[in-house]
């Protein structure tokens, strides 16, 4: 094979893996509405997922425990992707392309300088086929925060083949007991379900968590007796009363564009579904009803709010536009069903929730126009508080007191994420 037909070849293996939904490509549609890119013609590759990753130490790269700890990190993060086979070949064996990652860890400074040399990590990420090597990207990586440079790597990786923005930096947060008083905080975990963090400060009681998609957190508070919403600045430190109405400020959730926030007030004497902004000005009432509404969710283009509603008599899933109006009663099965999160990626119909039935409560998906349902878990015990990842190709759930859980938007076997009680989690985007 001549070096210019192998450069022929890298050049459009690069641009199927970077791209992958080239004008050639044919698409189909997933259940959670989001297009599934089918083999570009013309490419003779064995399949395009699983992705094949491959580590490779780098020779004279200094101290290969750091590039062993990032790249440990990054293989973590790739395989509960479910997308990614880790594999010990370079070589690009039976026609599949290999990323082959290398990383070292060199001095920024001269031996010889004043202060001790600052040391960093450089990455180096290529596509191996049939002998030969084009290098795809390199990255400086942190050496003194090495699970973020992992996640950082596993990102980079995910783009080389996807085209996407990699969801390897996104964090869960949720709900925990805290001492012997019984309060509740907020905590957040890692993609993988590391880095364990508290992040409310004061008050007995923090609930609720939702993310916008910008890295703003809202959350309920109880730090003056009332419920109030409090947002988060992504990057603070210290969270702000955004509504104090009267009685209940709970259940926020963030439209698409992160401008508006649905959530529950009951300042009218009943609990209704209402939009407020950012600062905490209703904008309007959307539920009118003597029942008790709850739990808003957008879709994806921000027309709509799924929410539940006791108005049927039993706990149940409604819908309706963000401009009010009647809304349809989309769950009819199930003693109780509760906690809706619409996928968020762009058509989606899929909502998933939680339904109560003769066993306990587990995880469900609903279509948003046709109703039709399909069940996710099977006990042992309840199963709580879906939240979307950010392409919504999983989701997290509160197993209670056995901790959160992460399954496939398709189904299959659960994969606990932390241990230990944890309750109502948020994935953020």
């Amino acid at each position: 094979m001549t070096d210019r037909r192998i450069s022929r070849l890298a050049s459009c293996l690069l641009l199927a893996l970077v791209l992958l939904a080239s004008a050639c490509s044919s698409t189909s549609t997933t259940s959670t509405g989001r297009r599934r890119r089918r083999r570009p013609a013309g490419l003779e590759l064995a399949r395009l997922a699983p992705y094949a990753v491959a580590f490779e130490p780098e020779r004279g790269g200094g101290d290969h425990r750091f590039a062993a700890d990032v790249w440990s990190a990054a293989e973590r993060d790739l395989r509960l992707s479910g997308q990614f086979n880790i594999t010990r070949s370079t070589e690009g064996d039976d026609g599949l392309a290999v990323a082959v990652v290398r990383i070292a860890r060199r001095a920024a400074a001269r031996p010889d300088a004043p202060r001790p040399p600052k040391w960093d990590l450089r990455a180096r990420i290529f596509v191996s086929f049939g002998g030969k090597r084009r290098q795809l990207q390199k990255l400086a990586l942190d050496a003194r925060r090495l699970r973020h440079a992992g996640h950082l790597l596993a990102n980079a990786i995910y783009r080389a083949y996807t085209g996407e923005r990699g969801p390897f930096l996104s964090r869960i947060a949720f709900v925990s007991p805290t001492g012997a008083s019984g309060g509740r905080q907020i905590f957040v975990v890692d993609y993988a379900g590391g880095g364990v963090q508290r992040i409310s400060r004061g008050g007995r009681h923090n609930i609720l968590p939702a993310w916008s998609p910008s890295g703003d957190l809202i959350f309920t508070s109880y730090l003056h007796a009332n419920p109030d919403l409090y947002l988060l600045p992504r990057g603070a430190s210290r969270a702000h009363a955004i509504a104090s109405y009267r009685g209940l400020n709970v259940g926020g959730a963030f439209s698409p564009d992160g401008r508006t926030i649905a959530l529950t007030l009951t300042k009218t004497g009943n609990s209704d579904v209402h939009l407020i902004d950012t600062r905490g000005r209703v904008l309007r009432r959307l539920t009118h009803h003597g029942g008790i509404d709850a739990s808003p969710t957008f879709s994806p283009d921000g027309r709509q709010i799924a929410f539940v509603s006791s108005r049927a008599g039993r706990p149940h899933i409604f819908v309706v536009g963000v401009e009010g109006g009647e809304p349809r009663q989309l769950t009819r099965e199930g003693y109780e069903n509760q906690e809706p999160r619409w996928c968020h990626v762009a058509g989606s119909q899929t909502i998933a929730f939680s339904s109560r039935g003769d066993s306990g409560f587990d995880i469900y998906v609903i279509d948003a126009a046709t109703a039709a349902r399909r069940r996710l878990t099977q006990g042992p015990s309840d199963n709580k508080s879906p939240s979307w990842s950010p392409y919504c190709k999983h989701l997290v759930y509160s197993g209670g007191k056995r901790g959160l859980f992460t399954i496939s938007a398709e189904g299959g076997p659960p994969r606990q994420l932390y241990g230990g009680p944890a309750s109502t989690p948020a994935w953020s985007r």
